[in-house]
């Protein structure tokens, strides 16, 4: 009798049919230019420039870690809620790096690599319990990323699904489960992240070139005795080949971390009925009791991430300054009077009530006490979640107010042109890459 075949195994097959993309096509495209957006706002970051910079080299791995680098330090990429993974960047900017180095990369397969990538990340961050662990200090998709990215290079580099399945396996022994909690105006924390995103297409390359690995290495022990972790087969095999894991898939309607962009909503949402942020005398936010500790913090000046991630300071911006959001480089010297002292009324706790619908929907309760009344608002969807999706045009919007600071108007345009047709045209991948490059030389200061 023939045993049954690993997860990994059965995911590769999977991974090389042709045509997986043909489920969500529309979905796929929104996704590509939401990150080539991302990509090309973060290379002109002090970040992404650095980050560049420290490459320098032309070879295909440093150019593909240094642009995977450079757009997932934009923080404002895609996000799948349920693993608490964010992979658009380590999959849409290695697909279109690749595609503009390997030549004879058609439509169909780089829209199938990218559809595949999104399947393989995703599926592993489901398989640890991504949204769980990451109470433990390990960082799902800094887990995950070189697995999807190998499946991206698999397809790109068109291997069986023998030899999908080794570069797969090859990854998990390559995976490590953080870059450690770091601060300051430049952190090694995305460096780290376009590393292992490049571990992925090595994968690839050395199971082309013959190497084998572990395809049952999810069902071993391996995982439980390095980290704790007992992966769940069967979240990281329900559906396949059924429904895209894409079709879960959020986009950030502004940059941030997701889990201060619910209670920011709220307030954004009070505010457009009418409350007069001057009258607001307390704000009191309810979250997820695992969200407290990473958002329920002050700023600190120059330090990018400690904006992004507090909770206070993101509310009190959707208050006073909402269209600052948008501006993925920022960071200001010092918090301004109004913002600051908006922050001093805010108070964050959590609510155990919210984690009936955690992972899948992140809620936020906002409410307000002002000269007038008490005001209260729960959203349990942002703009961009499945239940608040972005079409077309919320999506070329996007990648404009993204990219007109860093290529300008007529630049953004032109570039939205060829990046909404890339997947049909391969080709412009070489384009799009030329562009990420001219935008990490006008590095935009914090």
């Amino acid at each position: 009798m023939t045993a049954p075949k690993a997860a990994i195994e059965r995911l590769a097959e999977f991974l090389c049919r042709p045509g997986i993309a043909a489920a969500a096509p529309d979905l796929l495209r929104r996704h590509t230019v939401d990150i080539a957006g991302a990509w090309l706002a973060g290379s002109a970051i002090p970040e992404g420039h650095a980050v560049s910079q420290f490459f320098g080299s032309d070879s295909l791995g440093d150019l593909l870690a240094a642009n995977v680098a450079a757009a997932r330090s934009s923080e404002i990429d895609d996000i799948h809620l349920p693993s608490l993974t964010t992979p658009g960047a380590a999959i849409v900017v290695c697909a279109l790096t690749i595609a503009a180095r390997h030549e004879g990369v058609a439509g169909n397969d780089l829209a199938d690599a990218i559809a595949g990538g999104y399947e393989a990340l995703i599926r592993l961050g489901l398989a640890i319990d991504g949204a769980t662990v990451s109470s433990r200090g390990i960082w799902p998709t800094y887990f995950a990323a070189p697995f999807g990215a190998a499946a991206v290079a698999a397809r790109l580099l068109k291997l069986s699904p023998a030899q999908t399945a080794h570069a797969l396996a090859m990854t998990i022994t390559m995976a490590s489960p953080s870059a450690g909690h770091q601060h300051g105006p430049l952190t090694s924390r995305w460096l780290a992240f376009g590393l292992v995103a490049r571990n992925g297409l090595t994968a690839a390359q050395a199971a082309q070139a013959g190497f084998l690995a572990d395809p049952d290495i999810l069902e071993s022990n391996f995982l439980n005795a390095a980290y704790g972790i007992k992966p769940d087969i069967s979240a990281f095999t329900h559906n396949l080949g059924q429904r895209l894991a894409i079709e879960d898939l959020s986009f950030k309607p502004w940059c941030a971390a997701r889990q201060t962009i619910a209670g920011a909503q709220a307030m954004r949402e009070l505010i457009a009925q009418g409350i007069v942020p001057s009258e607001i005398e307390a704000c009191e936010i309810a979250i997820p009791p695992l969200h407290v500790k990473m958002v329920d913090h002050g700023v600190h000046p120059g330090d990018r991430t400690s904006h992004l991630t507090s909770l206070p300071c993101q509310v009190a911006q959707a208050a006073l300054n909402p269209d600052s959001a948008m501006d993925v480089a920022q960071t200001p010297g010092e918090t301004p009077a109004p913002i600051a002292a908006l922050m001093r009324k805010i108070t964050v706790h959590g609510d155990d009530s919210f984690m009936a619908a955690y992972p899948k929907a992140w809620h936020a309760r906002l409410t307000l006490h002002t000269k007038k009344g008490t005001h209260e608002r729960t959203i349990a969807a942002v703009p961009g979640d499945p239940a608040r999706p972005f079409d077309d045009t919320r999506t070329r919007q996007k990648f404009l107010d993204l990219t007109t600071p860093v290529l300008g108007e007529t630049g953004a345009n032109e570039a939205l042109a060829i990046v909404w047709n890339v997947l049909n045209n391969p080709e412009n991948a070489k384009i799009i890459l030329n562009t990420a490059s001219q935008a990490q030389k006008r590095k935009r200061g914090l």
